[in-house]
């Protein structure tokens, strides 16, 4: 299985970009190509006001690495650590929050606020064994 990714983040002062305050130099070096991981799964989140869902990784016992989509600001768990708060982007109206990370990864859940349902999509990918 093949994964490959690319990550631009590129901040700056001005809304032209022309005063810049972080990007990569080359933004080659922003692309990252995987062919180690044997599996993968991905799927809906779909998590009613006020409760906490588990997203469940199916047949990945080692997860390395998750991609998660929201439509609405949540807090997630990963590990069974603390929940840290997704944030949409300035735009709240129609603007996602989004979540990409490359660690071991043993459990992953999404907190939604007490009044604020949240749904998204996500992907996860790994392998059968440690």
């Amino acid at each position: 299985m093949r994964i490959k990714h690319t990550i631009l983040v590129n901040v700056a002062d001005d809304a032209d970009m022309k005063d810049a305050l972080f990007g990569p130099t080359d933004e080659t070096l922003a692309q990252v190509v995987t062919d180690k991981y044997t599996k993968v799964t991905s799927g809906k989140v779909s998590v009613v006001g006020g409760e906490t869902e588990s997203i469940g990784f199916g047949d990945i016992t080692a997860v390395k690495g998750v991609y998660l989509k929201v439509n609405a600001e949540c807090g997630i768990k990963i590990n069974g650590g603390s929940a840290i708060q997704l944030r949409k982007s300035l735009d709240t109206t129609a603007g996602l929050a989004k979540f990409f990370i490359e660690a071991d990864i043993s459990t992953l859940q999404v907190v939604a606020a007490a009044d604020t349902p949240v749904s998204g999509i996500f992907c996860a990918w790994g392998d059968a064994s440690a």
